[in-house]
């Protein structure tokens, strides 16, 4: 009489496939971004060695501020920050503390 399979009641397990791409390039332009806010943990869960990072463009985004998140990539060598709307030079400043910095774009930027 009409009752269910006993194969439709079964629940699956089903296994979670986790990927993690290793890789120290990454390129966010033109995404829209207005803050990088939380980048670090994201990057965290998809990446492995996230903080090991040389190369990280940013540019042709809504990025204002120089984010202290920013300053956790600690090992750039490359940053492209060009076209977007950082105004204030003090924060700017902030980039020194890269020691081994030897690429930086900050054209395209309003700053004053």
């Amino acid at each position: 009489m009409g009752g269910r399979k006993v194969e439709d009641t079964k629940v699956e397990t089903k296994k979670k496939l986790v990927v993690r791409k290793q890789t120290n390039i990454l390129f966010l332009q033109n995404n829209e971004i207005r803050s990088i806010l939380g980048m670090a943990s994201v990057l965290e869960a998809v990446m492995y060695n996230s903080q090991n990072l040389i190369w990280l463009d940013l540019s042709y985004n809504y990025l204002e501020n120089i984010e202290e998140e920013l300053l956790n990539f600690r090992h750039l060598k490359t940053l492209y920050l060009h076209g977007n709307y950082f105004s204030n030079i003090e924060q700017v400043r902030q980039l020194n503390a890269y020691d081994d910095l030897q690429s930086l774009t900050l054209y395209g930027n309003p700053i004053e």
